[in-house]
């Protein structure tokens, strides 16, 4: 979360400005969204999947209020995008996924989505696309302290409580801070499942939840700093069952992640040293079949990065070489063994920059246990077609292959796994204009805006999927389809100031087809041209934000077209559209900055699924008191 305006020496400057200029540089010809700092302090006490319902148009799959939370990138599953969490890949090994869910704000800073393929940057399950959450240095001498306690619908509490302090005669700097929620999640819904509809409260969906984090950074020098970002998760839930359903079922997990990284730059060359270690545990007890199972997994990674700036009087060239490797074990039960597999990548990149163009050219290689994957390459450019004080008009292009390698899941559960199974390859192009313009009408007084659109394609082999096996009475893996996934994204956005006030509108509009490209024959496989499972073709999400003196009010309204719940699409969960608001007032005392907010959600109250059979709530409220101290 923002603490504070950063204070930093010039020369400290260099550094960071070459960190961030690397991710800049090399998303050359993709879409990316950023989350900002308003919109990240509206998700306090909040998990990640409900501030990207609020804030972007990706749909997100939520088995229940508060249960598995994960995301679908331009119709792909959960498993085809990235999640990394200050360098580390925090996707499971075992189930190739993160439950956004156990993501609370208070475990990143920064929050941004890279749309489309980013194999190239990231590597595997990077298909359609990543979520990168970061933590930054603040070096900054003092104490700032922040304290959120919230309470809301269905016996909804939390408190969450963080600092940040620094001495810049020691050259040290860190954070430290802890979040605690607890739902009894007894809201009302509809019971589908009963003659008549009836309203009904929801019973066994309890969820306790507890973060922690501690972040330190340590000059060494005027060129280098050695970081340490430490996370630990744990969620305790009933897990809710499905409409009618009498369920028993409960889940524990725990995650504990470390990362140490040594970062430097001199001379127009920058260094990385990153060694990230994560524990996850998950335990599932089902009292009604007498299961009680324990699964953990280790993930050791380590990456070493060097890049390198040229410059002459028209252009700048960026260099980047390095590698990384990761070493994951899984003690599951379903495995009967416990399970290893390295992974190892090697990766070049190069962008040409000037005064209209800018040319990114990436490659990347890897080796995964028991499999081969093939050589990545990529290419991506943009062009300003128009530039000027006023206008600017901005053209994009890029092109990507693709890969994914299994699942320790996919490989190993017993019954069903498939130790057989082909990584999934394939190739994804998109291209796309992006107009911005911005005018002074006065001195108190300006307005700015900016749209895009962009076109993407992508095909790919060997898609794994999940299906049960005639007669036998469960599901297997098996690389039945190739699959073909083709929209289009557009963005529109305005901001207007005047006076001591300001408004802000966003509109997202997202059209996705994603099918099968041609019949296999095989059973339970989608026919060609149907859609695939639970990918919407249609999201909106329109986001008003408005800000005079101590007073901030803001409105989203997120439109889901069907989803279909069964491969010939004969079955469908029907369209929905949801509308959130918050208001909100600062108030000083002293040095102490007081603010209220008051958030309501669903407010025309829908009926809605996510998931099929998973009740979701009505209309709600949360109210939550941030507290500043300086």
């Amino acid at each position: 979360m923002a603490f504070g305006q950063e204070m930093i020496s010039d020369r400290t400057l260099d550094t960071v400005r070459i960190t961030e200029r690397a991710q800049k540089t090399f998303t050359v010809g993709r879409s990316v969204t950023v989350l900002d700092s308003a919109q990240l302090h509206l998700a306090t006490l909040t998990h990640l999947g409900q501030a990207l319902e609020q804030f972007s148009a990706i749909p997100i799959r939520n088995y229940g209020n508060g249960m598995l939370s994960v995301l679908s990138v331009r119709g792909t599953g959960s498993g085809h995008t990235a999640v990394n969490w200050n360098g580390l890949s925090i996707n499971s090994p075992m189930l190739g996924q993160q439950d956004l869910s156990l993501i609370q704000s208070i475990s990143f800073d920064q929050a941004s989505i890279q749309w489309g393929a980013t194999s190239t940057l990231v590597g595997t399950d990077a298909v359609s696309g990543a979520v990168l959450l970061s933590s930054k240095p603040h070096w900054q001498s003092g104490l700032n302290a922040q304290a959120s306690v919230q309470a809301g619908s269905f016996g909804r509490k939390g408190v969450q409580v963080a600092a940040r302090y620094g001495n810049n005669l020691a050259r040290l700097t860190g954070r430290t801070g802890f979040a605690w929620l607890d739902i009894q999640n007894n809201f009302p819904y509809r019971n589908t499942s009963r003659f008549g509809q009836p309203v009904e409260r929801q019973k066994h969906a309890g969820i306790r939840q507890f973060s922690a984090v501690q972040d330190l950074y340590s000059k060494l020098g005027d060129r280098y700093y050695v970081s340490l970002n430490s996370w630990y998760t744990g969620a305790d839930r009933q897990l809710q069952p499905g409409i009618g359903i009498t369920g028993q079922e409960t889940q524990k997990d725990d995650a504990l992640r470390l990362v140490v990284s040594l970062v430097g730059s001199h001379n127009r060359r920058s260094s990385l040293i990153q060694i990230g270690h994560t524990t996850e545990s998950i335990h599932y007890t089902n009292p009604i079949v007498r299961t009680n199972d324990h699964s953990v997994a280790n993930q050791t990674q380590l990456r070493l990065e060097e890049q390198w700036q040229l410059r002459d009087h028209v252009a700048i060239w960026q260099v980047k070489a390095g590698v990384e490797g990761a070493a994951a074990t899984a003690n599951v039960p379903a495995y009967q063994v416990k399970q290893n597999q390295w992974r190892a990548d090697g990766y070049g990149m190069a962008t040409y920059e000037n005064n209209r163009l800018r040319v990114s050219g990436q490659l990347r290689k890897g080796w995964v246990t028991g499999f081969d994957p093939p050589v990545v390459p990529s290419l991506g450019a943009d062009y300003q077609l128009v530039s000027g004080d006023k206008l600017t008009l901005l053209a994009k292009v890029h092109l990507s292959r693709v890969y994914r390698v299994p699942t320790l899941n996919d490989r190993y559960w017993r019954p069903g796994g498939n130790s057989n199974l082909r990584p999934e390859t394939g190739w994804s192009q998109e291209g796309g204009v992006l107009l911005s313009s911005k005018s002074a009408l006065s001195t108190t007084s300006a307005s700015d805006w900016e749209a895009s659109a962009t076109v993407y394609h992508a095909l790919v082999y060997d898609w794994i999927l999940w299906r049960p096996n005639a007669n036998e009475g469960y599901w297997s893996a098996q690389n039945l389809q190739t699959v073909r996934s083709r929209g289009v994204e557009t963005f529109f956005s305005v901001r207007q100031r005047t006076g001591k006030g300001h408004l802000t509108s966003r509109l997202h509009i997202n059209y996705n087809r994603i099918s099968q490209a041609h019949n296999t024959g095989a059973a339970h496989a989608p026919a060609a041209g149907n859609q695939l499972l639970y990918a919407p073709l249609v999201t909106i999400n329109q986001q008003n934000r408005f800000v005079y003196k101590a007073w901030e009010a803001g409105i989203q309204t997120n439109y889901t077209s069907r989803r279909y719940t069964l491969t010939d699409n004969s079955t469908f969960l029907p369209g929905f559209m949801m509308v959130n608001a918050q208001l909100s007032r600062e108030i000083y005392w002293g040095k102490k900055l007081l603010r209220l907010f008051f958030s309501g959600y669903n407010l025309t109250n829908v009926t809605y699924q996510t998931v099929e059979n998973r009740a979701m709530p009505g209309l709600n409220y949360n109210i939550t008191l941030f507290a500043n101290f300086n």
